[in-house]
């Protein structure tokens, strides 16, 4: 699904001391890096603590429903923007709460089992209800035809929110590392995704118990 924490911590070494070589041969490697390095590490993500907020205030945006159906899903799901705007109805199975992105649409070149939600699986039903019947799409702008790859951007801009939608992938891992989880890959089992993947959406949207946890060491 996602890097684990251990390989994005030494992505990030390894980018901190080519900084350093840049800056000399003087220059720590424990040295603060530049600006630019800091944004390529954040990837411009909000902080998992302020994902439940912004859902809140997502439901109340001023955009269509089914573009804030679609950030709500790529959130839930913790996906990239074109496995959600390429979703086809026939992708998810309500029976068994999966949704299967197929390879040409992923980075690994394999399909992808996506574990649903409850609401994650709410959104579906809600899609259905309003779909067109024309294609088979799962998110519509207009009769059979996806949402635009801007969709999601501008309500985020318009909402003054100062992430994009790809970032909820990495606001995701670092709540799964902060819960001393190994953020899961595309070939764990489909068993412990789908716990995991509750307990993301659980936490985005308040359903159950709000877990509390610790900053972890810098």
């Amino acid at each position: 699904m996602i890097e684990s924490s251990v390989a994005s911590r030494q992505r990030r070494k390894r980018r901190i001391l080519a900084a350093a070589g840049r800056r000399g041969p003087s220059a720590s490697c424990t040295e603060p890096p530049t600006r630019s390095i800091f944004a390529a590490v954040n990837e411009k993500r909000l902080p998992y603590n302020d994902v439940p907020a912004f859902l809140r205030a997502l439901r109340d945006a001023d955009a269509a429903d089914v573009t804030k159906d679609a950030l709500e899903w790529l959130i839930l799901t913790a996906t990239r923007t074109n496995e959600t705007l390429g979703a086809r109805l026939s992708e998810v199975s309500e029976k068994i709460a999966i949704w299967k992105v197929p390879t040409e649409r992923t980075t690994s070149n394999k399909d992808h089992v996506v574990p649903l939600s409850a609401r994650a699986l709410e959104i579906f039903a809600a899609c259905l209800k309003r779909h067109s019947g024309k294609g088979g799409f799962l998110f519509e702008s207009r009769p059979g035809q996806p949402l635009s790859n801007m969709a999601m951007s501008v309500v985020m801009r318009r909402m003054q929110t100062p992430a994009i939608p790809h970032g909820f992938r990495y606001s995701f891992r670092d709540w799964a590392a902060d819960r001393n989880v190994e953020a899961p890959d595309r070939t764990d089992s489909l068993e412990s995704l789908r716990k995991l993947m509750k307990d993301w959406s659980s936490y985005c949207t308040n359903r159950g118990k709000v877990l509390k946890f610790k900053r972890r060491s810098a």
